[in-house]
């Protein structure tokens, strides 16, 4: 029964949003913001459920309050995460740093529409994950980043 309540909220969900004039780019876009992106699912499952949340930094924003977050985290010896999102070319992308409770930290590249220009994909977006040291720089922009030890 709550499956097909659910097919049925969203079928009507997809013919409001294209009888609206919005395309299925626009239409993927919507439900990647709505049930987040692999990076979003990974960087969760990562940090666990007791991750501090240091925040989402939008391109071209003052970073100095996440990364102050981070590095408190790290100094505590705290789970956590921060997003970054960082304008390419021609698309938007994002990273993201993050401590497992098991003091591991990991950088992850989100790349919303590999080949592509435009909004994130609902299926063809990809991410990377790399461990780092805990030993920190500030990248372009203001946002921290990670230096690699080797290990992938």
């Amino acid at each position: 029964m709550k499956a097909a309540l659910a097919f049925v909220a969203l079928s009507t969900a997809v013919i409001l949003t294209l009888a609206a004039g919005y395309g299925p780019s626009r239409l993927c876009q919507g439900l990647v913001d709505l049930v987040g992106d692999k990076l979003e699912w990974r960087a969760r499952s990562l940090a666990g459920p007791q991750g501090v949340n240091c925040g989402r930094v939008e391109s071209g924003h003052d970073a100095r309050d996440a990364n102050d977050c981070v590095r408190k985290s790290l100094a505590l010896g705290r789970a956590m995460r921060v997003r970054y999102e960082v304008h390419g070319i021609d698309s938007t992308g994002s990273t993201a740093l993050v401590r497992s409770p098991q003091g591991h930290v990991y950088e992850i590249v989100l790349d919303g529409n590999p080949g592509h220009a435009g909004p994130t994909s609902l299926f063809q977006q990809r991410i990377a994950v790399k461990e780092c040291s805990t030993e920190l720089q500030i990248a372009p922009g203001g946002r921290l980043t990670c230096i690699s030890d080797g290990r992938i």
